[in-house]
């Protein structure tokens, strides 16, 4: 039997956090993005788009990197729940990189999108 953590259920003023490890969303679709905060604002909820504007708007060549917004998110106490903006492109590759022992010791929701 598998046993883990569950994370606790979103309340209002809670924040979430959007990351798009495969790509900057925020440059190839900020229109959705944008709509999709605001909704979430709208329900009383607080959002953090977090990602390295200094990478490609493509698909990153580094697992490193891309694992890296994963890891802030899990790192951030005030983030509650994580949202995967994007398909997974290639999501598998990140497994030999993440740090499983801070996603363990920082309980949160995970959202994934596609093969995430």
């Amino acid at each position: 039997m598998v046993s883990g953590t569950i994370p606790l259920a979103l309340r209002r003023g809670d924040t979430i956090a959007f990351i798009s490890p495969p790509a900057r969303l925020n440059h190839v679709f900020p229109a959705p993005l944008e709509r999709a905060k605001s909704h979430l604002e709208r329900l009383g909820y607080r959002v953090k788009v977090i990602s390295n504007d200094s990478e490609p708007v493509t698909f990153r060549d580094s697992n490193l990197q891309r694992c890296e917004e994963i890891h802030t998110a899990f790192a951030d106490q005030s983030i509650k729940a994580i949202i995967c903006t994007v398909g997974g492109s290639h999501a598998n590759e990140l497994l030999p990189h993440l740090d499983y022992g801070l996603i363990k010791a920082n309980p949160k929701i995970f959202c994934g999108y596609s093969d995430n």
